[in-house]
């Protein structure tokens, strides 16, 4: 018998919309200002005056109480619900003048990390979606499907495509279409086209989205079995399967288009065809992308508002201004590229006509190089994890929101209590507001042994957004208290100095980074073996956890899966390119006119903005 859904709901509703991720990296552990970004532009100054709203600020959405683990992880079935029915009737019409992170990259699509991501969602659709129209974090509903089946042993699922579904040039979205998109982000290479076989061939074959590596642990195959049905079979079971393939790096892509040699990129916006509420309506390069309504949508009445405007902007005191002033409506996605302590200063002066909402996306952690001295000594490596004193950061640059930087977030069906972590070495403190002693003298007797003690010289980079270069000013400090190294810090904007960090070109760094979504396998991304951290950013994986990662994936058992995240924990804080710090809480800056909206717990979500309307009239 197989379970038919057309809205599917996870069981551990409570215990995961706590979960702390973030998008970070370009892929795997994605971080989502891993991605070329602009120079400072101006603050637009063809937005409209800002009005006087009508509403008071909406509460900041509160988190959900945990609630019992249920005992299996797999899909159950939930009642048949009418999608349509639940759609929220808005007022069409309006332009929504947008703060975004950066400017997309020009990546083919279908390899796009983050920036890229964020202007190309509205273009395209997904098989399904994390449901932007509910609080519920993990709840997962069609996009181009309909509806679909799990076969009784969870390794085949059968998604019905909608028929009315129609690519921007008239054709209609089949099956096919589907499946060469799923067999395209597991295996890139498979496209043929010249410039992009000379890249794959140059990366040795490490090029693939985040998302695309991990949708490549759980499917087997993909085939169109009619032109409305498309099946997904499965390595093994998987609970954490269709939360993966919600992720909106995931679109469908039109399989005509790239059979005729097209390959979607920003090099040529012409080439951005897909099936989304939005077409590609102008593309000035790093200054502003313009959407504009997708008038045969296959969605009726979506979307509401007639134009999506993206304005990028790095310099942080014209992002500040932007929204003071009303130019910005809101931001395009969950990244801002302001820190804890502007936005909260923001919350407090705009609180009369927008809201702060607050999630918990992200973490912060010292990302070193195994491939160059000194992080190339596991010592030196274990001695970054001892030698850093988490609380103080945390106090001063999220103001006490973070929580500590064990290497998962505590509290969590799958790993451990806070409690417990705030007892791992590293992580503890002698009494309040002082660090252990014992982690330090470890610290400073393994950086000796290794060769690099007092009077060290290291570089620590960060990238210019958000709150990295504020944490490596602390870390800087902290290093030269405990170990004596003499550090300089090296801060640069977000598309070079990430295009060094690919390339190998630096030390360390204070470094974002995720579990890209809320189960175990979504923390693959950053610390296993093929993770972009791996492949492209550290050169490292610990060797002793990575049969614990593949177990887990496939044991049903929660008790089971959260004793193996214990003790993958216990060998990431022995050998690690990750010195975690903090599990930290991302914002989103939303105008009171913009109505239907509602805060992800994932930065790869809710950026195609079908669902957003404006009163008043924006």
């Amino acid at each position: 018998m197989k379970r038919v859904l057309s809205k599917y709901r996870w069981s551990l509703i409570g215990v995961m919309a706590v979960v702390l991720m973030v998008v970070g990296a370009a892929c795997g552990g994605e971080d989502p200002t891993a991605t070329p970004a602009p120079t400072n532009t101006p603050v637009p100054t063809n937005t409209p005056e800002a009005m006087e709203p009508t509403a008071e600020p909406t509460a900041m959405m509160e988190e959900p109480e945990p609630t019992a683990m249920m005992e299996e992880e797999t899909p159950t079935a939930m009642p048949e619900k009418d999608d349509d029915a639940m759609m929220m009737e808005g007022q069409p019409g309006g332009v929504i003048p947008m703060q975004s992170l950066c400017g997309p990259n020009f990546q083919m699509i279908h390899l796009a990390s983050f920036c890229g991501q964020i202007h190309a969602s509205p273009i395209y659709n997904n098989i399904v979606e994390l449901n932007p129209e509910t609080p519920d974090p993990i709840d997962i509903r069609g996009d181009l499907a309909v509806d679909w089946s799990v076969s009784d042993d969870s390794l085949t699922y059968t998604f019905n495509l909608n028929p009315d579904a129609t690519w921007h040039d008239g054709q209609p979205v089949t099956a096919e279409d589907a499946a060469f998109s799923m067999q395209l982000f597991t295996d890139p290479g498979s496209i043929s086209e010249a410039d992009y076989a000379a890249v794959w061939e140059e990366t040795q074959g490490t090029l693939r989205s985040g998302r695309g590596s991990d949708l490549a642990n759980y499917l087997a195959g993909a085939r169109a079995v009619d032109a409305n049905t498309v099946e997904l079979t499965l390595n093994f079971p998987s609970g954490a399967f269709l939360l993966v393939l919600a992720a909106d790096e995931l679109a469908v892509l039109p399989k005509h288009q790239m059979d005729a040699g097209v390959i979607p990129s920003f090099k040529d916006t012409d080439t951005l065809m897909g099936s989304g509420p939005f077409l590609m309506k102008e593309y000035n390069d790093q200054v502003s992308t313009t959407h504009e309504r997708n008038p045969n949508y296959f969605k009726e009445g979506r979307p509401y508002v007639d134009e999506l405007q993206h304005f990028p902007i790095t310099d942080k005191a014209s992002i500040i201004g932007g929204y003071r002033t009303g130019q910005f409506l809101m931001g395009d996605s969950l990244r801002n590229g302001l820190n804890v302590v502007q936005v909260t200063e923001l919350e407090n002066e705009i609180s009369d006509r927008a809201t702060v909402h607050w999630s918990p996306a992200g973490g912060m952690a010292v990302m070193m190089n195994a491939r160059v001295e000194p992080f190339d000594d596991p010592r030196v490596r274990r001695a970054m994890i001892l030698v850093f004193h988490r609380q103080p950061i945390i106090e001063t640059v999220t103001l006490g929101r973070a929580v500590i930087g064990s290497p998962f977030a505590p509290d969590q069906a799958w790993s451990y209590p806070l409690e417990e972590a705030l007892e791992f070495p590293g992580l503890r403190e002698s009494s309040p507001g002082v660090k252990d002693q014992r982690d330090l003298d470890e610290a400073k007797s393994l950086v000796e042994a290794a060769g690099y003690g007092a009077g060290y010289k290291v570089t620590l980079a960060c990238l210019n957004a958000e709150e990295y270069c504020q944490v490596a000013v602390i870390l800087k400090d902290q290093l030269e208290q405990f170990l004596g190294w003499e550090v300089d810090i090296e801060q640069g904007e977000v598309a070079p100095l990430w295009a060094r960090y690919l390339e190998g070109d630096y030390q360390f760094a204070s470094q974002a980074f995720s579990c890209s979504i809320p189960d175990p396998d979504g923390c693959m991304s950053t610390w296993a073996m093929g993770s972009q951290r791996h492949a492209q950013l550290t050169g490292h994986y610990n060797e002793d956890a990575q049969p614990l990662w593949e177990a887990q994936q496939q044991e049903a058992d929660p008790a089971k899966r959260a004793a193996m995240m214990r003790e993958i924990s216990g060998y990431l804080l022995e050998d690690s390119t990750e010195a975690v710090l903090y599990h930290s809480q991302l914002s989103w800056i939303v105008d009171n006119r913009i109505h239907n909206f509602n805060i992800p717990t994932t930065s790869g979500s809710h950026k195609k903005h079908e669902h957003l309307w404006c009163d008043p009239a924006c």
